[in-house]
């Protein structure tokens, strides 16, 4: 679904001739079309959200060079292209209905839980790994469970 619509949003910056937008989302899906030729399958909208996220890492970090070296020619061509990653990423949990998910998580392996605290977090990552950013999911973890 979510790489039928960027392939929609691509015809349509080709028709509009949106040269920046359309080299944009012709590499998105070049990316995506990597991983399939790779996985000899079609990918799944969880496995092309996880190739948007790390996309996305990969401009955030382009940014902060841009920022680093005062390349203002870049940095906003760069910010064009976190726009519009972004616009196909889901809406991430926010921390509360984070920590519901998890706590989900653990009721639904108490004794897994209870065996080894820490194998909760493979569960946790893998369950909401599309809804919410890694590093956030681990945080709440060692924070406020005191796993990790």
């Amino acid at each position: 679904m979510i790489k039928q619509k960027l392939q929609e949003q691509m015809i349509l910056a080709l028709k509009s001739k949106e040269n920046k937008r359309l080299m944009t989302l012709r590499y998105i899906i070049a990316k995506i079309q990597n991983e399939e030729i790779n996985k000899k399958r079609e990918l799944n909208d969880e496995e092309v959200i996880i190739i948007l996220k790390k996309l996305l890492q990969e401009v955030k970090e382009s940014i902060e060079a841009a920022k680093k070296n005062s390349r203002d020619n870049l940095l906003q061509d760069y910010e064009n292209e976190k726009k519009i990653i972004d616009f196909f990423i889901p809406i991430q949990l926010d921390e509360d209905k984070l920590k519901d998910e998890i706590d989900k998580i653990i009721q639904n392996n108490k004794n897994l839980y209870q065996k080894n605290p820490k194998s909760i977090i493979g569960l946790c990552i893998k369950n909401l790994r599309t809804k919410a950013d890694v590093g956030k999911i681990l945080s709440l973890l060692k924070n406020n469970y005191g796993i990790g």
